[in-house]
C-alpha cells in the first residue's frame, strides 16, 4: 500500500471555526498555567476531522465528530478532574457557541497538567511552534503539523525499517559507536513520529524537524540517524505514485489552518519539493555532543548515498536570543544568515 498523509479537514469543519460558529473560540489565543508558566495551547487537525488541543507535549482535549455535533474527550488523567464536568461530553446543535466557549475557558483555567509535559522537549516544542511568549526572534520556517507519521495501512509493519538504505546507515553508526567507545544507538522503531512538519518560507522545501532538549545529553549525537529515518520514508513517498496527493494534502492542511485562523498566510509547497531535515534544540548542546553529531553525520554521508542527509541542519533557540544555526562540522555555533 502506498504511503498517505491525510490530515486536512473538511470544509464543514473549517466552517465551524468562523468567529460566530461553534469552534470559533479556538481561533483566539488559548492559554493554560502550568507550574507558574503561561503555556499557549496548540490546535491541530487530525484524520477524520478530529481536532486536538495540546499543552506542550500532552493532549488536553480532543474533539471528535459525531452526527451533527462532536464529542469532547480526554485522557483519564484529565477526564477524572472536577473541571471536566460540563466540558467532556457530546455537544449537539442544541448547544450554543457561547456555551462551548464558556465551558472550554473554565476547563483550561482549572485543569491540572504535570510540569513534565511543558519542560524539556515539551518546552522545546512550544518554542519551535512559535507559541512561546518568552522567545526572541522569528521562526526560520512555517510549522504546519506535529507528531507526524505517514500512513501505510495495517498490513505494512515496519515499512521504514525495510527500506534499502536504513540498515547500512544503522550498521555504519553502530560501528562508529564501537570504535569511539560510545553507548550504542537505540534500535530504530517503526511508527516513530516526526516532531514537526514545516514549510520553507518560499515553499520550495518540506522541512522535517526533530526536537531535542540540551539535557538529552550524548544521546542527541544520534539525532542525524533518527532524522534520516524520516528523510528516507518521505523521500520514497515523494517519489512514489501518491506524491502529488501528499503534496496536495500538505498544502490543503496549511490552507485549512489559515482559513480556521490558526496560521498566517502560508507558503504553497511546490510540486517537487526538496526535503530539509532539521534537528532543533533549545540551548546549544555542548561542544562534545556537537562533535559527536558531526562524526555521525559524516558517517552517514560516507556510507549512505543520497543528497537529503547532506542538507541536514542543526539549530538552537536559546532564551533571550533569536534562532541560530549551528555548524556541527566544527562543533561550534554561530548565528545563521
Amino acid at each position: 500500500m502506498s504511503p498517505r498523509y491525510r490530515r486536512a479537514p473538511t470544509d464543514r469543519l473549517i466552517g465551524l471555526f468562523e468567529p460566530d460558529q461553534f469552534l470559533g473560540r479556538l481561533r483566539e489565543p488559548l492559554e493554560m498555567q502550568v507550574g507558574g508558566r503561561t503555556i499557549s495551547i496548540d490546535v491541530q487537525f487530525r484524520e477524520r476531522d478530529e481536532v486536538m488541543l495540546y499543552c506542550g507535549q500532552t493532549r488536553v482535549l480532543c474533539l471528535r465528530p459525531k452526527g451533527e455535533g462532536f464529542v469532547a474527550h480526554a485522557h483519564d488523567t484529565y477526564s477524572e478532574q472536577d473541571c471536566a464536568v460540563g466540558m467532556l461530553r457530546l455537544w449537539t446543535s442544541a448547544d450554543t457557541p457561547s456555551a462551548f466557549a464558556t465551558a472550554l475557558q473554565s476547563y483550561l483555567a482549572n485543569l491540572r497538567v504535570g510540569q513534565r509535559w511543558v519542560g524539556k522537549e515539551g518546552g522545546v516544542q512550544v518554542r519551535w511552534l512559535g507559541n512561546d511568549a518568552a522567545s526572541t526572534g522569528a521562526l526560520p520556517w512555517v510549522p504546519i503539523d506535529r507528531e507526524v507519521v505517514l500512513g501505510h495501512g495495517p498490513k505494512v509493519e515496519g515499512h521504514l525499517l525495510k527500506t534499502a538504505s536504513m540498515e547500512p546507515a544503522l550498521e555504519a553508526v553502530r560501528s562508529l559507536a564501537s570504535e569511539e567507545g560510545w553507548k550504542a544507538p537505540e534500535p530504530l522503531r517503526a511508527g516513530n513520529e516526526i516532531d514537526q512538519l514545516a514549510l520553507s518560507h518560499d515553499g520550495g522545501r518540506l522541512i522535517l524537524v526533530e526536537l531535542k532538549h540540551k539535557s538529552d545529553g550524548s544521546g542527541s549525537a544520534y539525532a542525524p540517524l533518527q532524522v534520516m529515518r524520516y528523510v528516507t520514508e518521505w523521500a520514497a513517498a515523494l517519489e512514489g505514485p501518491n506524491a502529488d496527493e501528499i503534496v496536495n494534502q500538505v498544502n490543503a492542511l496549511a490552507r485549512a489552518k489559515h482559513d480556521a485562523g490558526l496560521l498566517d498566510e502560508p507558503p504553497a509547497l511546490v510540486e517537487h519539493p526538496e526535503i530539509q531535515p532539521i534537528v532543533a534544540f533549545n540551548e546549544p548542546p555542548t561542544d562534545k555532543v556537537q562533535g559527536r553529531m558531526a562524526k555521525v553525520l559524516r558517517t552517514l554521508q560516507e556510507n549512505v548515498p543520497g543528497p537529503a542527509i547532506d542538507k541536514l541542519q542543526i539549530w538552537s533557540w536559546p532564551d533571550g536570543r533569536p534562532p541560530e544555526r549551528l555548524d556541527v562540522s566544527w562543533g561550534e555555533h554561530g548565528a545563521s544568515t
